[in-house]
């Protein structure tokens, strides 16, 4: 078996399903800095975990942390601390925290020094394993030399299948770490959903991202056409056939959505052949995407 297709391993010493999505799929991914420092992804889960305290030992929870959306990564020992600290004093002992990753790499601090603090929380308890966010292969080596990672996890999708060249995926296999794969369906391009800009409420932060721009969104839609006539002759969606590549490069996807019905369509991802994948691949490498992930200092931020 390739590594590409090799099967998941398990994070934080936790079984995870080939898909994890939040509770149904037993992994849980938060950020600190998804909301307000009064009102977040941790707040929600203390409220979930609270009126479920027996799911708490089902999900592997993992926080993002130690960036503020105005300041940018905080690698120091001092801020990492403080970043856990906040993160176990909102939880307030309703979940454990299985997994911390610094958001962001903080180009001012050695990854060494970043890690290092990061072991020693694990040996105090505060932590259950370390992750990474958004990082080079290199830095990958750097970080596995000084702990153990429990896992990686950067934007992998139909749109973004850059781990698989830029040495991220072969570096995660090599080394047994598992790829963490956010934003799957590529920001809800592959929902099927979104065919012209008007689709997109007039204050949704995507007007900003240079891939919904009007110079380039026809051209980025083209992929999105080819994906949806290989759903459709399989009867499934152009999403389940996105998350189910991700799934066939040997990574966890954790697509987001907020309707009910679109979090259980995510859970049946599509099973693709072979021939299917090469299809995939042709298509990949005839309609190329147009323009950068975030654009500015955000994309300076990324395979750090």
């Amino acid at each position: 078996m390739s590594p590409a297709r090799a099967a998941i391993p398990t994070v934080a010493g936790k079984a995870v399903g080939p898909v994890g999505f939040g509770m149904l799929g037993k992994f849980d991914e938060a950020g600190m800095h998804y909301g307000t420092p009064e009102a977040n992804s941790l707040h929600l889960l203390k409220y979930y975990f609270e009126q479920y305290p027996e799911d708490a030992s089902k999900v592997v929870l993992s926080i993002k942390g130690a960036f503020g959306p105005r300041t940018g990564p905080d690698g120091s020992p001092e801020g990492i601390r403080a970043s856990v600290e906040e993160a176990l004093g909102v939880l307030g002992g309703t979940k454990t925290i299985d997994i911390f990753e610094c958001a962001r790499v903080d180009p001012k601090v050695p990854i060494e020094t970043s890690i290092g603090t990061l072991a020693e929380l694990v040996k105090e308890g505060k932590i259950g394993g370390i992750g990474l966010s958004e990082v080079g292969a290199n830095t990958i080596r750097k970080a596995a030399a000084v702990h153990p990672i429990a896992g990686v996890e950067v934007e992998m999708s139909l749109f973004t299948p850059d781990p698989l060249h830029n040495g991220v995926a072969d570096t995660c296999h090599e080394l047994g770490i598992p790829i963490i794969a956010y934003s799957p369906i590529s920001r809800g391009w592959l929902t099927g959903e979104i065919r012209k800009l008007d689709d997109l409420p007039a204050d949704d932060f995507r007007h900003m991202l240079p891939r919904f721009k009007p110079e380039v969104f026809d051209q980025n839609f083209k992929l999105v056409e080819a994906v949806e006539r290989i759903a459709k002759r399989k009867g499934v969606t152009t999403a389940q056939v996105a998350i189910g590549w991700v799934v066939a490069q040997g990574a966890i996807p954790i697509p987001g959505s907020a309707r009910v019905e679109r979090v259980v369509e995510n859970t049946k991802a599509a099973s693709l052949t072979d021939g299917e994948l090469a299809e995939i691949q042709k298509i990949l490498d005839t309609f190329p995407i147009s323009g950068e992930r975030y654009g500015g200092a955000q994309e300076k931020l990324l395979n750090a």
